[in-house]
């Protein structure tokens, strides 16, 4: 198994959606340095509790650090 763990700066407030069941989900984008002068991106879903608090605490440019497997 791989796991990553990434730190950066949202791209953009998170955009909060709901699936036909309730469940909320939330998208964002994450910069970070991939090299000497290299951004890279990577979008980030969060679901349920995890994209409540995402939506609620996080911010364009907020500096934040995640970790999946």
């Amino acid at each position: 198994m791989n796991i990553v763990i990434l730190t950066g700066n949202l791209g953009g407030d998170p955009e909060s959606a709901f699936t036909n069941e309730g469940t909320q989900i939330v998208n964002f984008s994450l910069a970070f340095r991939s090299g000497k002068d290299k951004t890279s991106w990577v979008q980030v879903k969060c679901f349920n509790k995890v994209a409540e608090i995402a939506e609620k605490y996080l911010h364009k440019g907020a500096k934040i650090a995640i970790s999946g497997a």
